[in-house]
């Protein structure tokens, strides 16, 4: 329940969505934010920290890869925006940053904060199991 109260807060508080005029665009920026609210709140709310931890580290990767999310950029392009213009999310909301180089370094402290947070439960349950 929570799960999907955070994807329409986080989706309302997005008017990219509303600028854009196609809709699979569209579509792609709501399962975005999908994505972004289970890579944020995923281990909180489901408590699959392993499972967690494999699509935290490997969204990471893509963005370091990429120097920035593909699927924002393609997002972006398929809605006629500027092509750095970052997804609107919580975060951006709670630190008034809606510029992708600002943003960046405070998601990737997010991130790492998460992957943290597993780590810290599947050790914790690994040696309540021993």
């Amino acid at each position: 329940m929570w799960f999907i109260i955070l994807c329409c807060i986080q989706i309302y508080l997005d008017d990219s969505i509303i600028q854009c005029n196609n809709n699979y665009a569209k579509l792609l920026i709501i399962i975005h934010h999908v994505f972004n609210i289970y890579l944020v709140f995923g281990s909180i709310l489901f408590k699959h920290y392993w499972l967690h931890l494999v699509v935290v580290i490997l969204s990471l990767a893509v963005h370091v890869f990429y120097g920035k999310c593909p699927i924002t950029e393609y997002s972006n392009y398929l809605s006629n925006q500027d092509k750095n213009v970052p997804m609107v999310t919580f975060l951006n909301h709670l630190l008034q940053i809606y510029n992708s180089k600002s943003i960046k370094k405070y998601y990737y402290t997010l991130i790492f904060l998460i992957i943290l947070y597993d780590l810290y439960f599947i050790i914790k349950l690994k040696s309540l199991n021993e």
